[in-house]
């Protein structure tokens, strides 16, 4: 999303410099009537290069003023510079141009079309009404009515503008043009689409920089696009920055990024492309089936369009839900699983984690899903801790450098066989609590509960 490469502000200098040739009619070649010749002969004596044709062009004072009127097939021309229109009037002391009717104004390659056109000489300042349409080369520009001001250096599209480029369309309210190193500005209801990229930016105002091929969105601007493949992109920030040669699109200020179920949420976002999304400031990842990723800083790297690498630097953090059901159910289960460290690495295969990476006070907490056999609990530290997934599912750790671990379960069938005693021994014995319970049980198992945590938390949960 840049400005045109040469863009329709050239023409605007152009079209100025035609204005102001057409202001002095020169020698005119027309079908006038031999009535009309005393006043086709009355006209000014012409500038050198310039030419002036109409079927009919006549001198009257109106109100005081001379005012000379032409009519039919109206062409004025002066080097490549040349307007035509069905009719004109020309205010002499005024040095005013009033065009009307098919107005075609046309430098090379560059042409301007409306109904109707005045060009001040005094103020060197033209007006474009009804259907204002700019043409230069692959660049199309229109609005409902155009102005040009400051000496030609300020082109301004008003009502319904938009600006068609080989890359991308722009519409606002207002498209502003300034001949000052390229410098661009749409205003009011801006959108910006990018048909390759499937994108469009809307917004309240857009800033463009010809010379440097950047766009800025800087009131309430969101973007929309599909060029991440899958379900579409949504994101808001306060500002967001294109650099179209770049292929980038830097956002600042409560950036929220939303995808399908994931949501994002960061101070900035740098997006380039198709292959590389970072988050900084506070950035927080949730994938909406109970994960979240935090750190100072999250990257995303994408091949053809599919997640390969998530890499986490800083106070990295990936916790699910997983455990939270069984975590109810059986006290002394952490409710989370958790990785942390102070980078933290995954890479994807087939869009499902594959492998992580943790370096740098490295600890995992993981709570096996539930088999038929036992719940458990591994909890792990080291310098260094590597995961390996299949089918979403922890397969294997490998810890290394200053390991630490602790590894709690407890055997349902040993679980099943206990809250059938404690039953028993509930209905027989009066209240007494657990302390009635432990004490009615094998001495091997009241040893037990006292050793492991995560037994003693089930013995709870049976009593």
């Amino acid at each position: 999303m840049t400005c045109a490469r040469r863009g329709p502000l050239l023409l605007a200098a152009a079209l100025l410099g035609l204005a102001a040739a057409a202001a002095t009619p020169a020698a005119t070649t027309s079908s006038t009537p031999p009535s009309s010749a005393a006043a086709a002969s009355s006209a000014p004596p012409p500038a050198a290069a310039t030419r002036t044709r109409a079927v009919r062009l006549v001198d009257r004072v109106e109100g005081g003023r001379t005012v000379t009127h032409l009519t039919g097939g109206v062409l004025i021309e002066r080097d490549s510079l040349t307007v035509a229109s069905d009719s004109a009037l020309f205010y002499r002391d005024e040095q005013r141009y009033d065009f009307f009717g098919g107005v075609r104004l046309t430098r090379g390659r560059a042409v301007l079309t409306c109904d109707e056109a005045t060009y001040d000489g005094g103020l060197r300042a033209a007006d474009f009404r009804g259907r204002v349409q700019l043409v230069d080369g692959d660049v199309t520009a229109t609005s409902t009515r155009g102005e040009l001001r400051d000496d030609g250096a300020l082109l301004r599209l008003i009502g319904d503008a938009r600006l068609v480029d080989p890359g991308y369309v722009v519409f606002g309210d207002t498209i502003v043009r300034r001949d000052d190193g390229g410098r661009g500005e749409a205003t009011g209801a801006v959108r910006i689409v990018d048909p390759g990229k499937q994108s469009l930016v809307t917004g309240g105002r857009a800033v463009f920089d010809r010379a440097d091929s950047v766009v800025v969105v800087d009131r309430a601007p969101h973007l929309t696009t599909r060029e991440q493949g899958g379900d579409p992109l949504d994101a808001d920030a306060r500002v967001m920055t294109f650099h179209r040669a770049e292929n980038r699109v830097v956002m600042v200020g409560d950036v929220a990024i939303r995808q399908g179920r994931t949501r994002a949420h960061a101070d900035t976002a740098h997006v380039q492309g198709r292959e590389h999304v970072l988050l900084r400031g506070s950035p927080r990842v949730e994938d909406g089936d109970g994960s979240t990723m935090t750190a100072d800083g999250i990257e995303f790297f994408y091949r053809d369009g599919e997640l390969e690498r998530v890499l986490l630097e800083g106070t990295a953090r990936v916790e699910d839900e997983g455990p939270a059901a069984l975590a109810e159910q059986y006290r002394g289960l952490p409710a989370r699983n958790e990785l942390t460290g102070d980078v933290v690495n995954i890479h994807f295969a087939d869009g499902e984690p594959h492998t992580s990476v943790v370096v740098g006070k490295a600890r995992s907490i993981y709570v096996p899903e539930a088999d038929r056999e036992e719940i458990a609990c591994n909890d792990v530290a080291g310098d260094t801790i590597l995961l390996a997934f299949r089918d979403r599912k922890v397969e294997r750790v490998d810890v290394r450098g200053s390991m630490s671990g602790r590894y709690a379960f407890v055997r349902l069938a040993e679980l099943d066989d206990l809250a059938g005693r404690a039953t028993a021994v509930l209905d027989s014995l009066a209240p007494g609590g657990l302390d009635s319970l432990l004490a009615a049980l094998p001495d091997s198992l009241r040893a037990g509960a006292s050793a492991d945590s995560l037994l003693a938390a089930a013995l709870a949960a049976a009593a």
